[in-house]
């Protein structure tokens, strides 16, 4: 398999990540991702004649469009949390605890 499918491969289960609100494990994969996309950018595409500046181009696009919806997800997790305790805290008081 080559690098650019195995960026494909990698993205395709970032994405799932993301989808199933199991963001520790997507931050993982960003970073795996990040480093499979340098190696591909520095030494795959130079080399390959096969694979083309689009190529790069459009696994750059997937790669961003897949940053902001793992900082999407993270925000409306870390406000739900946040929602939840200040819930937690009207409750309590509410209870006089």
């Amino acid at each position: 398999m080559d690098s650019y499918t195995s960026i494909n491969l990698m993205l395709n289960k970032a994405e799932a990540l993301v989808k199933e609100n199991k963001l520790d494990s997507a931050q993982q994969q960003l970073l795996d991702l990040d480093k499979e996309l340098k190696i591909f950018c520095t030494t795959d595409l130079v080399q390959n004649s096969v694979l083309t500046y689009d190529s790069a181009v459009k696994l750059n696009e997937r790669f961003s469009n897949f940053i902001l919806q793992l900082e999407t997800a993270k925000k409306k997790t870390a406000k739900a949390l946040l929602e939840q305790v200040s819930n937690r805290k009207k409750i309590s008081a509410y209870r006089g605890i």
